[in-house]
């Protein structure tokens, strides 16, 4: 298997694995509540790269390189603006609530470079 193959089945499997770890914890008075992956954009931006590791263990076509580089932008906006708008919601809502992100966003993050990584690296194959 193709080296580039390998980087973008280890994205695929750490955005995976970012939907069943906590997004973020909101702590407050009157609780304490924990936001999951799959409960998120975090669903979103998984079937995005999905679609990517579909057109990555694909024949390869010059488009469908192009397209993959900007999905993977699409998925990397989608999870940033999402952390981005949490934060500054719970900013409004003003004392007494605490906001912890958890270790799905950024890994989600990272997911989304490796598939650029590996659509970096994904040249045409070599007529056999």
């Amino acid at each position: 298997m193709e080296r580039y193959k390998i980087i973008g089945l280890i994205g695929f499997i750490m955005a995976l694995v970012s939907l069943v770890l906590p997004w973020a914890e909101i702590s407050s008075i009157l609780g304490h509540i924990t936001i999951y992956g799959f409960s998120t954009d975090g669903v979103i931006s998984f079937i995005v790269l999905l679609i990517c590791l579909g057109l990555l263990l694909s024949k390869f076509k010059p488009w469908k390189r192009y397209l993959s580089a900007l999905l993977t932008f699409i998925s990397l906006a989608i999870v940033v603006a999402a952390m981005v708008h949490a934060s500054e919601a719970m900013r409004e809502l003003g004392g007494g609530v605490f906001v912890s992100f958890g270790p799905g966003g950024p890994l989600m993050i990272i997911a989304s470079l490796t598939f650029f990584i590996a659509i970096i690296l994904w040249k045409q194959a070599p007529p056999s």
